[in-house]
């Protein structure tokens, strides 16, 4: 999670409120496809999921792009032309540039603090996660093996050759026992995935648990860090118009990362 999260150290920056709000854009939450109620994995949610997964990246990428050149022309002033231009500011609006340097050191302390929260709490979650996991294969095994094991010995036992079929049982009695068991495979998974996968399940409070990770501590640490790349452009007078910030979208990604991962552990229906 923490690929991008880096301190504005060296020069004293301006909190540039308005800066910041014209960085507000959409709630990028909202590109996450709501939660399926199906226990099977044959229902397009986690098509749904890569679209959306694939969306954001994208937009990363092209914002990215847009950061970068933005920061170019910051970048290449050397380092008395800045310190020239702060000095410049400073004298020109002593009170102001006091009150932003104030605000700069909150946003320094939030980025710290967001980014060293982000980190405790992520190897926590991954290891918790590690277990559930664990427990949720455990939990199929130890149910579904048995009925699977019971079907294949009545194909191996009760079945003949049946031309391009492959094969069938040898009775009509026996088919309807196999199907039997195929259903009473499909219902015990279901059993087993509500206590995981449904809205109070295991993986779906872990999943809240990640989300406030992401959407309390990294998001505003990445927006903090931006916030503070936006006040070093305006006050050296770099254009920043097309900055924005991409911490949302990148704990969006993240998450959608998780999402992907857990939902991809759901079986296909059985079917005959």
């Amino acid at each position: 999670m923490l690929r991008r999260h880096a301190l504005v150290l060296g020069v004293v920056l301006l909190g540039c409120a308005g800066a910041v709000s014209a960085q507000a854009a959409a709630d990028p939450w909202a590109r996450v496809p709501a939660m399926p109620t199906s226990y099977f994995s044959d229902d397009g949610f986690l098509d749904r999921v890569n679209q959306a997964y694939d969306a954001v990246v994208s937009d990363i990428d092209k914002q990215t792009k847009i950061n970068a050149a933005v920061k170019k022309s910051f970048d290449e002033m050397d380092m008395t032309q800045k310190m020239q231009r702060m000095q410049a500011y400073m004298t020109r609006n002593p009170q102001e540039a006091m009150q932003m340097m104030q605000a700069m050191q909150a946003s320094a302390n939030t980025t710290t603090e967001g980014v060293t929260t982000t980190s405790t709490n992520s190897i926590r979650l991954q290891q918790e996660l590690a277990g559930h996991k664990t427990n949720f294969g455990a939990a199929l095994d130890k149910t579904l093996k048995p009925l699977q094991a019971r079907q294949e010995e009545m194909i191996k036992t009760r079945s003949k050759p049946a031309g391009e079929a492959g094969w069938e049982f040898k009775t009509a009695a026996d088919a309807a026992q196999y199907a039997a068991l195929v259903q009473q495979e499909n219902t015990e998974y279901e059993k087993i995935c509500a206590g995981f996968f449904g809205p109070k399940g295991t993986f779906r409070t872990w999943l809240a648990g990640y989300h406030d990770n992401i959407a309390k501590n990294m998001i505003p640490a990445g927006e903090a860090n931006d916030r503070a790349i936006v006040t070093q452009l305006a006050i050296m007078e770099t254009p920043t118009g097309g900055y924005r910030s991409t911490a949302g979208l990148e704990g969006v990604r993240d998450y959608l990362g998780k999402v992907r991962e857990l939902y991809s552990l759901r079986r296909h229906k059985k079917t005959l």
